[in-house]
C-alpha cells in the first residue's frame, strides 16, 4: 500500500507544543490544571492521493493533587513535577 502522512492540528483549548504533529503519535507536555480542561485536536491521514475525512481527538485533562504517569496513572510511580507528558495514540474507527 502507500505510505500515509499523518498531519495533527491542536483547534481547541489552552494551547501546547505539540511535537511530532506529523507522525501517528504526536505528544505534547501539559502543564497541570486547576479545573477540568478539553483540549481538541484534528487528524488528516493522507495517502500520496486523497486526504481522509478530518478526525477528532478530544483530550480531557482533570485536576489532580499530584500528577500520574501516562502509562500507569499510579501516582507512587512518579516523581512530582510541573509537567506530565501525554500520548496521544492514533484513533481508529
Amino acid at each position: 500500500g502507500d505510505a500515509l502522512t499523518h498531519s495533527w492540528t491542536q483547534v481547541g483549548g489552552p494551547t501546547v507544543n505539540l511535537q511530532n504533529a506529523n507522525t501517528a503519535t504526536p505528544s505534547f507536555t501539559a502543564t497541570p490544571v486547576g479545573a477540568a480542561t478539553q483540549l481538541r485536536f484534528q487528524l488528516v491521514v493522507n495517502d500520496g492521493k486523497l486526504n481522509s475525512v478530518v478526525d477528532e481527538v478530544v483530550v480531557n485533562l482533570l485536576p489532580t493533587l499530584m500528577p500520574h504517569t501516562p502509562a500507569t496513572f499510579t501516582p507512587a510511580d512518579f516523581t512530582p513535577s510541573t509537567s506530565t507528558k501525554i500520548y496521544l495514540p492514533l484513533v481508529t474507527r
